[in-house]
């Protein structure tokens, strides 16, 4: 736990497939992995999949773990009462989610989902994935891994498409990060 592990080596030589078979991605020859049963992990691979008709905010939140299910919840509901602010089902259920968020404390992770898109450069939290060229897909998908519950972060190439000042910025965060990061 804290631990910040660097693979480095020429291309070619199978860094990202380590890191695949680490996070259960693909499989190995053979492995054995001794770890907590409730142990997470979570992987930023080279080159993330996306879906195109996700937003920025849908992509980030689009987790297993509870609280970010909230927060995927609680950011539909903000968007259906946007389109329509009359409706009774509307205001009932984001009054029902936001009284959860309260309640579960979850609005830490909603600003910090937001912190993290700001400082890798993403700032409109509402456009589409297919929108967005692919350098900012690989931010989202960073700032996504970075906002998850995980033991163990899985981190392959994460400055490609970063400026300095994100590149800093993220530098400044793992040092910080509790969780093992390996990358």
């Amino acid at each position: 736990n804290g631990e910040k592990v660097g693979l480095i080596g020429i291309n070619g030589t199978g860094k990202s497939t380590l890191l695949s078979i680490i996070a259960g991605t693909e499989d190995a020859d053979s492995i054995n992995k001794e770890h907590p049963n409730k142990y997470s992990i979570s992987y930023l691979p080279q080159t993330p999949v996306v879906d195109p008709e996700k937003t920025v905010m849908e992509t980030v939140f689009m987790s297993d773990a509870p609280i970010i299910k909230l927060n995927l919840e609680y950011e539909y509901a903000l968007a259906a009462l946007s389109l329509d602010s009359s409706s009774i089902e509307n205001q009932e259920r984001f009054t029902r989610l936001q009284n959860e968020m309260d309640a579960r404390l979850a609005w830490d992770l909603n600003t910090k989902a937001r912190m993290v898109l700001t400082k890798l450069g993403i700032n409109t939290f509402d456009k589409k994935m297919g929108e967005l060229s692919g350098g900012q897909q690989k931010r989202v998908a960073l700032a996504k891994v970075i906002i998850e519950p995980a033991d163990l972060l899985l981190l392959d190439e994460p400055t490609n498409h970063l400026d300095v000042q994100s590149i800093t910025w993220l530098q400044e965060y793992l040092k910080s990060e509790q969780g093992a990061v390996m990358f």
